[in-house]
């Protein structure tokens, strides 16, 4: 009977989890290509906040000696990882989400003509925060959206007729 239970309890985490999958949207079913040149400096999140790097943990043993507690004390190091969002509003990723690397990130996204779009930009880990960098209409037949995030902000702008990266 335990094991039948057990089997009914794998097989629904299993199938509802895969019901609510499925491939996450990136772009539009009916868009063009829209290519995208980000440049991403490490001053842009360097405002952003800062995470604490010390931990402190507790814990508590049970063995043959008896038992035994203990307080621990770690620092521990945070990588920043940094994230493009696009949507309909701030924080939305709607159309795409793409993880940034230092320094250039070129992609390309299908984007259908005439999509208004709102820019937000997410870190996460040593530094967390989300900051909208703007928004703009996607037009042209070979749109090219440049976004530069460096020490001063963020500037984000459209060239409708912008060759590919």
């Amino acid at each position: 009977m335990s094991r039948l239970i057990w089997t009914l309890l794998i097989v629904t985490t299993v199938l509802s989890s895969t019901a609510c999958g499925g491939r996450r949207r990136y772009g539009d079913p009916d868009g063009r290509p829209t290519a995208f040149d980000v440049t991403l400096h490490r001053g842009f999140v360097a405002g952003m906040h800062r995470r604490s790097p010390v931990g402190v943990g507790a814990g508590v043993s049970i063995g043959p000696g008896g038992m035994r507690s203990g307080l621990g004390l770690g620092l521990t190091a945070r990588s920043t990882s940094v994230t493009l969002l696009a949507g309909d509003d701030v924080g939305s990723a709607r159309c795409f989400r793409q993880p940034l690397r230092w320094g250039r990130n070129r992609f390309t996204v299908p984007i259908r003509d005439g999509r208004d779009l709102v820019f937000t930009v997410q870190a996460d880990g040593g530094r967390q925060g989300f900051e909208r960098i703007g928004a703009l209409t996607i037009s042209g037949s070979q749109p090219l959206v440049i976004i530069d995030l460096n020490d001063d902000g963020a500037t984000v702008r459209l060239e409708p007729e912008g060759a590919q990266p």
